[in-house]
Protein backbone atom coordinates (compact mmCIF):
# COMPACT_ATOMS: atom_id res chain seq x y z
CA UNK A 1 0.00 0.00 0.00
CA UNK A 2 1.62 3.28 -1.26
CA UNK A 3 0.24 6.31 0.71
CA UNK A 4 0.23 9.52 -1.87
CA UNK A 5 -0.55 12.75 -0.36
CA UNK A 6 0.36 16.11 -2.47
CA UNK A 7 -0.76 18.45 0.53
CA UNK A 8 2.25 20.59 1.26
CA UNK A 9 3.44 20.96 4.54
CA UNK A 10 5.64 23.55 6.74
CA UNK A 11 9.38 23.14 7.22
CA UNK A 12 8.97 22.58 10.84
CA UNK A 13 6.53 19.88 10.23
CA UNK A 14 8.79 17.48 8.21
CA UNK A 15 9.32 14.46 10.03
CA UNK A 16 6.56 14.83 12.66
CA UNK A 17 2.97 13.61 12.99
CA UNK A 18 1.86 16.99 10.89
CA UNK A 19 3.78 15.25 7.89
CA UNK A 20 1.29 14.75 5.41
CA UNK A 21 4.11 14.68 2.28
CA UNK A 22 4.72 11.68 0.19
CA UNK A 23 7.98 11.14 1.90
CA UNK A 24 9.50 8.38 3.12
CA UNK A 25 11.34 6.82 5.71
CA UNK A 26 13.41 3.75 7.36
CA UNK A 27 11.80 2.64 10.35
CA UNK A 28 12.77 -0.17 13.04
CA UNK A 29 10.03 -1.65 14.30
CA UNK A 30 11.33 -3.61 17.78
CA UNK A 31 9.25 -6.55 18.52
CA UNK A 32 9.23 -10.01 19.22
CA UNK A 33 7.53 -12.04 16.27
CA UNK A 34 7.62 -15.51 16.70
CA UNK A 35 4.91 -16.04 13.97
CA UNK A 36 6.17 -13.41 11.88
CA UNK A 37 2.06 -12.15 12.22
CA UNK A 38 3.99 -8.49 12.58
CA UNK A 39 5.97 -9.60 9.49
CA UNK A 40 2.75 -10.16 7.80
CA UNK A 41 1.45 -6.80 8.41
CA UNK A 42 4.29 -4.91 7.57
CA UNK A 43 3.98 -6.71 4.24
CA UNK A 44 0.72 -4.77 3.49
CA UNK A 45 2.11 -1.86 3.86
CA UNK A 46 5.11 -1.79 1.82
CA UNK A 47 6.16 -2.50 -1.36
CA UNK A 48 9.70 -2.25 -0.29
CA UNK A 49 11.64 -4.91 0.97
CA UNK A 50 11.83 -5.66 4.69
CA UNK A 51 14.70 -6.41 6.75
CA UNK A 52 14.76 -9.00 9.64
CA UNK A 53 16.72 -8.43 12.63
CA UNK A 54 17.41 -10.54 16.10
CA UNK A 55 14.78 -8.41 17.35
CA UNK A 56 12.51 -6.86 14.72
CA UNK A 57 12.53 -5.59 11.27
CA UNK A 58 13.32 -2.10 9.02
CA UNK A 59 11.28 -1.16 6.35
CA UNK A 60 10.43 1.94 4.43
CA UNK A 61 7.35 3.66 5.08
CA UNK A 62 5.24 6.62 5.06
CA UNK A 63 5.47 8.51 8.55
CA UNK A 64 1.32 8.83 8.21
CA UNK A 65 1.33 4.70 8.05
CA UNK A 66 3.00 4.58 11.69
CA UNK A 67 -0.40 4.41 13.99
CA UNK A 68 -2.21 2.10 11.38
CA UNK A 69 0.37 -0.39 11.65
CA UNK A 70 0.64 -0.23 15.43
CA UNK A 71 -3.18 -0.40 15.89
CA UNK A 72 -2.87 -3.49 13.34
CA UNK A 73 -0.17 -5.14 15.09
CA UNK A 74 -1.59 -4.32 18.79
CA UNK A 75 -4.69 -5.78 17.76
CA UNK A 76 -2.51 -9.33 17.35
CA UNK A 77 -1.34 -8.84 20.84
CA UNK A 78 2.27 -8.54 19.25
CA UNK A 79 4.14 -5.64 21.94
CA UNK A 80 5.97 -3.20 20.35
CA UNK A 81 8.90 -2.05 22.43
CA UNK A 82 10.27 0.86 20.47
CA UNK A 83 9.81 1.92 16.36
CA UNK A 84 12.82 4.51 15.88
CA UNK A 85 12.48 6.99 12.51
CA UNK A 86 15.90 6.49 11.19
CA UNK A 87 16.58 8.45 7.84
CA UNK A 88 14.40 10.08 4.82
CA UNK A 89 14.93 8.26 2.20
CA UNK A 90 15.40 9.50 -1.33
CA UNK A 91 13.52 9.25 -4.56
Amino acid sequence: MKLINTTPCKTDDIATPKDYTSDYYKFYFELMDYKNIAYEILLLFTNDKIIKLSYGYEVILNIQMIPDIVKEIASKNIAIYQIIRYAKIKS
